[in-house]
């Protein structure tokens, strides 16, 4: 089941836990620890969750009308909510330093950068520490004194120890790291990012497509880009994986109930 080259109508990502199998889930992206600095970093990151989000209910949908997987925001109204304090959602996002009260600690700038659980547990956490980006121009490597300072421009450092040195290490879902030898990205891609936390959140492993967002390796891939709209996107694979987790459940039951 595993595709190492090319994607097929078998996923390579395959599904660990699951969800009721007929939703709707809810999510929520709060600030529990007031780590945002300000109120519009905030509408930017939870926008970027949003969309991350419904990219995965489209490419489970058995149609734009008949959709699968739907996703309801429960996410507080603002940060001065008494739903920012506490869990509310079925999938529970936010910005962590160090510590923050699950069984995995963050480590600081570098090393491990995101978490996430399978269902039911349905977390996704991300390290306040490093210097996250939203939106385009992510770059990796050494570039050239310009896209320095447009990525320096794009990005952004939540937490209080982003300006340590940064390790090569690249942690998502628990067990990421970058290839030996391939340089740290100097601002993360927070859709990027984004996209594969969720898809683990959501029942998702990780796939040996080498283009999809759920391979094991953080990539700036330009096959991961639509080149019309610069927005990350889904591969065949991840797509073909979703469907299985989501979409064929929901057809089935609507096959029995008109049986």
């Amino acid at each position: 089941m595993a595709l190492a080259t090319r994607p097929s109508s078998r996923p390579s990502s395959t599904a660990t836990g699951f969800f009721p199998p007929v939703p709707p889930l809810s999510w929520s992206f709060r600030d529990p620890f007031l780590l945002f600095p300000s109120e519009e970093q905030f509408r930017q990151a939870k926008k970027v969750i949003g969309e991350a989000i419904r990219k995965w209910e489209v490419a489970a949908a058995l149609s734009v009308q008949s959709p699968s997987l739907r996703l309801i925001d429960a996410s507080p109204a603002s940060r001065d909510s008494p739903l920012n304090s506490r869990r509310v959602a079925d999938i529970d996002i936010f910005f962590a330093e160090f510590g923050h009260g699950d069984s995995e600690s963050f480590d600081g700038n570098g090393g491990l950068v995101a978490h996430s659980a399978y269902p039911p547990l349905g977390i996704v956490h991300f390290d306040a520490s490093e210097r996250w980006q939203i939106g385009q121009g992510a770059e990796t490597g050494k570039v050239g004194q310009r896209q320095k300072e447009q990525a320096d421009e794009a990005s952004f450092v939540i937490g209080k120890a982003g300006e340590r040195g940064r390790s090569n290490g690249f942690g998502g879902g628990r067990q990421k790291h970058l290839p030996r030898g391939q340089m740290a990205p100097m601002a993360l891609d927070l859709r990027y990012v984004a996209l594969h936390e969720i898809g683990h959140a959501l029942g998702l492993r990780h796939s040996t497509y080498r283009h999809s967002v759920m391979n094991t390796y953080y990539r700036q891939n330009l096959a991961i880009l639509d080149g019309q709209t610069e927005e990350f996107k889904l591969s065949k694979d991840d797509k073909a994986a979703i469907w299985e987790l989501f979409g064929e459940k929901c057809h089935q039951k609507k096959k029995r109930r008109k049986s």
